[in-house]
């Protein structure tokens, strides 16, 4: 059996335009010839992906070009790359040499001024949400498996994707201080009901200094109507700690009128970062702590009594 894909353009204004994207010979001897294999899938996305891109160019550069000057000239044709989580898609920019008072002249390329970055959000959003969770040669090895992804992709640059888009989140955090890092509600909207807030930090040996250790803090927030979020931070190293986890409750929708309850092994940084949050909350000392505790008290009791039973 022979299939073809093909792409129905349509555009306000214009006659309708198809274009055969690919064409498959599909032999229907046992499952394993059902459907669209893996690698044919990602033929598929690819060019339709090319296809799609390239129609959309050519569109945005018909509006653009009426809007320069009548006395442009066409200098050449540069190419332009976009990384996509569907390819890697090259385009050919054209340059316009438009004529200045004074015998100067200026350059242009409209097509750079739609594709301001040479990586697609969405391909952004998956190398730095998989980095997160494997190791960066394990993402590298996953997003080429399942997606027609560029195939020069490396650990280096998914570290460095990831490096970007960390430094563009920490931008956009709140620099107030206190309450003010706090979004304000409406008071006359009712708290669904308490956020509890597990918080707890360890030390991590750092390998490249020796008898060298650091702090990591993680928590995890819980609202009663809404989805867990989990946060991390390095003690001491991350300059807006405080604003990272008010983001969090913030994401949370947490109200001025809503009670907050934070579970902890009660260290002093840690209540000093629930005070900073919220002063009114209520502090739990978790059960594994209290445990803990109880534990020591116990083998002292333990201790004392064998000294009584001695007569000391």
């Amino acid at each position: 059996m022979k299939f073809t894909i093909s792409l129905t353009i349509e555009t306000p204004g214009e006659p309708l335009q198809t274009e055969s994207i690919l064409t498959f010979d599909k032999e229907c001897l046992d499952v394993a010839n059902i459907g669209l294999s893996l690698p044919e899938s990602k033929q598929v996305l690819e060019a339709l992906q090319a296809q799609i891109v390239q129609q959309q160019a050519n569109h945005f550069l018909a509006q653009e070009l009426p809007k320069l000057p009548a006395s442009r000239v066409l200098k050449d044709y540069q190419p332009l790359t976009l990384r996509t989580l569907f390819g890697i898609i090259r385009l050919r920019s054209p340059r316009f040499t438009i004529a200045q008072p004074g015998d100067k002249s200026n350059t242009v390329s409209p097509l750079r001024s739609l594709f301001t970055q040479r990586t697609t959000p969405e391909m952004l959003y998956l190398e730095t949400k998989w980095a997160a969770l494997l190791p960066y040669s394990q993402t590298v090895e996953l997003l080429k498996e399942v997606l027609p992804v560029d195939q020069k992709l490396n650990a280096a640059t998914i570290r460095n994707h990831l490096g970007e888009v960390a430094r563009q989140v920490d931008n956009q955090l709140s620099s107030g201080h206190g309450e003010s890092l706090f979004v304000e509600r409406s008071l006359f909207n009712e708290p669904q009901g308490p956020i509890v807030m597990g918080v707890d930090g360890g030390y991590v040996r750092d390998w490249t200094q020796k008898k060298t250790c650091f702090e990591v803090i993680i928590g995890k927030s819980v609202p009663t109507d809404q989805p867990a979020k989990c946060f991390g931070f390095v003690q001491g190293y991350d300059q807006k700690a405080k604003q990272r986890v008010a983001e969090v409750l913030n994401q949370q929708g947490l109200q001025g009128n809503q009670q907050v309850v934070f579970l902890s092994d009660g260290a002093a940084n840690l209540r000093q970062l629930q005070s900073f949050l919220t002063p009114n909350a209520q502090h739990i000392l978790d059960w594994f702590h209290l445990t803990m505790r109880f534990t020591v008290l116990q083998q002292y009791l333990q201790g004392l009594t064998k000294v009584d039973a001695n007569g000391e």
